[in-house]
């Protein structure tokens, strides 16, 4: 029986813990699972008195069980190289999009060398789709603009609309 477990929200952050746990010869037992999941496992593991986990495990962990949770954070850095990234790839429009307690609360744009970072965090996981919506909303009418910059044929425009709103219903 251990004392420790660790959570991991999803396969990368699992690859990258199983790496550390063997580079440190430590025996942890290692999951996967995500927010209500992770709290239903949690609370079965009796056994368990300390979790190591991230984002909005960590905040599900912490409201719904009597554990002790240990936030794996993520750092400037990180977010930084991503943005950097998507920047050298071309995109213009970027935004992050997080839990509250990995990024600030607060939303922001950020305008870098003619690159707008949005800072969107949020703090259920309900925000997250209607977040996603309004960007997928405004990404849609950049991309009518473009179509009709364009002077492409009107069957073109609304069948790319289609198809957006087909992706966006997945």
């Amino acid at each position: 029986m251990n004392s420790i477990l660790f959570i991991a929200p999803h396969e990368e952050i699992a690859s990258i813990a199983k790496k550390a746990l063997i580079e440190m010869n430590l025996s942890i037992p290692l999951i996967v699972a995500k927010n209500k999941i992770a709290v239903n496992i949690a609370k079965q593991s009796e056994s368990t008195s300390i979790i190591i986990s991230r984002g909005g495990t960590v905040r599900d962990l912490k409201k719904y069980t009597n554990k002790i949770i240990v936030d794996i954070g993520i750092s400037l850095t990180n977010i930084l190289k991503s943005i950097e990234k998507l920047h050298l790839a071309g995109c213009k429009n970027i935004a992050i999009i997080s839990n509250n307690n990995i990024i600030e609360p607060e939303s922001s744009i950020i305008n870098i060398h003619q690159t707008s970072v949005k800072i969107c965090p949020y703090s259920n996981d309900e925000d997250v789709s209607k977040l996603l919506k309004i960007y997928y909303l405004k990404i849609l009418m950049e991309l009518l603009v473009i179509l009709s910059l364009l002077n492409l044929p009107k069957n073109i425009i609304l069948k790319t609309v289609y198809i957006l709103n087909l992706i966006l219903s997945l």
